[in-house]
């Protein structure tokens, strides 16, 4: 499969790929100590140049769905298999109703290596879809993130 010609306009330069990593769910969670236990929960993708954040979940609850992509550029190198380059998600349990950063409260995190998921080798738009295990602030692993991600466009 061909990158479709609008992307060709994209102006990446030859050593560049454009990633899109979709956050699907996470399922298995336990809930938070505290009195934090009834919570809206949301997803952030943490790249080393800015933060990318989901919507809150809209039914809270132990398993959570956002179904959200995220595109951003990363060089050809970061999707080698020897590769240490990876991508952060954090999961932040915020009060019903409320958007403030300041008083959320971060509840698990997960992180996987891109050259594992051989992106660099898959078709264009051919994701790899795969569950990794998201960690409680203790380090302990509970629960599973569900993640696609693809190459969507090459360079020209």
């Amino acid at each position: 499969m061909e990158a479709p010609d609008e992307e060709a306009g994209l102006g990446l330069p030859e050593d560049e790929r454009l990633l899109e990593v979709t956050i699907i769910s996470a399922q298995g969670l336990t809930p938070p100590s505290g009195l934090r236990r009834w919570l809206q929960a949301y997803a952030v993708w943490v790249d080393t140049a800015h933060r990318l954040q989901t919507q809150p979940d809209r039914f809270g609850g132990l398993d959570l769905a956002w179904h959200e992509r995220f595109l951003s550029r990363v060089h050809e190198a970061a999707l080698a298999e020897d590769s240490r380059a990876a991508v952060t998600v954090e999961i932040y349990a915020s009060p019903n109703g409320a958007w403030h950063i300041g008083r959320d409260s971060l509840i698990r995190s997960a992180r996987f290596l891109l050259g594992d998921n051989r992106l660099i080798c898959r078709p264009v738009g051919s994701p790899a879809m795969f569950a990794v295990g998201v960690r409680r602030p203790s380090g302990r692993v509970h629960g599973l993130l569900n993640v696609a991600a693809s190459l969507v466009a090459t360079p020209p």
